[in-house]
């Protein structure tokens, strides 16, 4: 996901038929299962998680 600025936050990709989540925080990197098949809903939590 690109932000203002052109800076990239986080990701969203598929594995299987559940869509995850990538996102940095500190620098570090973190994955997380979105828990659905639904990409809205992946990245309603990528936003959520970005927000923190």
């Amino acid at each position: 996901m690109v932000m203002e600025g052109g800076l990239e936050m986080g990701s969203i990709y598929k594995r299987g038929d559940v869509f995850w989540i990538k996102y940095d925080r500190n620098g570090k990197p973190y994955w997380e299962s979105s828990h659905t098949d639904m990409v809205t809903k992946a990245e309603r939590l990528l936003k959520k998680e970005e927000r923190r």
